[in-house]
């Protein structure tokens, strides 16, 4: 079955939706690929919020983060990885957490191939460990 991309308003990307066609196909705007709920790595280290990856325009990607927290913690980073179960060593950085509440976005670079991605990811590169992830599942019809 074909991947259906959804078209997906948020207060970040609702002004550049646009409403589909007659023939059903979205004339652009923003498609939700892929969802997922972030969780924490265990009690201490505590996660949760949603995690989205959309297409902003064709080949274009952003990791939305919404109603997320997370413990906060030294030098904290955010990366995508191929292991569904969170941090992996050639997972891609994504850059510094931008806060520990809250909703925000981070860019994906466009040199990679967002369908090998399984998760995101917060990790503490100071200590090496696992703060939380969110297993991302791909939006299907």
């Amino acid at each position: 079955m074909p991947l259906r991309r959804w078209r997906f308003p948020t207060t970040a990307t609702a002004a550049a939706t646009a409403a589909p066609s007659e023939d059903g196909e979205s004339d652009g705007g923003a498609q939700l690929v892929a969802f997922g709920e972030w969780q924490g790595s265990d009690d201490f280290h505590f996660a949760e919020g949603k995690a989205f990856i959309i297409e902003t325009e064709p080949g274009v990607y952003i990791l939305r983060v919404e109603e997320f927290s997370v413990r906060n913690g030294p030098d904290l980073f955010v990366y995508l990885s191929r292991n569904p179960d969170g941090w992996e060593e050639e997972a891609i950085n994504l850059g510094d957490l931008k806060a520990t509440d809250g909703a925000f976005n981070y860019e994906i670079p466009s040199d990679i191939d967002i369908d090998e991605f399984k998760s995101a990811v917060v990790w503490c590169r100071r200590f090496a460990v696992l703060f939380g992830h969110a297993t991302l599942e791909v939006v299907t019809e």
